[in-house]
């Protein structure tokens, strides 16, 4: 349903809070474009383009609701298992 908040940002964190990867309008128009698939948006500790190592990583999802202005935080943990 994340195509319904057109107006959104993620970031994803490693473990030691170094944000690997981050857009804006994840989802794009259909849900399935502009997604995360474990590869690093190039940061300090993990080259652009590369696979993310196996690991638990934190996300930060904010979006606006598009029917009341209202800014809407979503936050959790995702396991990358290869």
């Amino acid at each position: 349903g994340i195509e319904r908040y057109p107006n959104n940002y993620m970031r994803i964190y490693n473990r030691w809070g170094v944000v690997v990867w981050e857009t804006q309008g994840y989802g794009g128009l259909t849900g399935e474009e502009n997604v995360f698939v474990g590869i690093s948006s190039g940061r300090s500790t993990v080259g652009s383009d590369k696979n993310l190592p196996t690991g638990t990583y934190f996300y930060m999802l904010v979006r606006v609701d598009p029917d009341s202005g209202i800014t809407l935080n979503d936050n959790g943990y995702l396991y990358i298992n290869k």
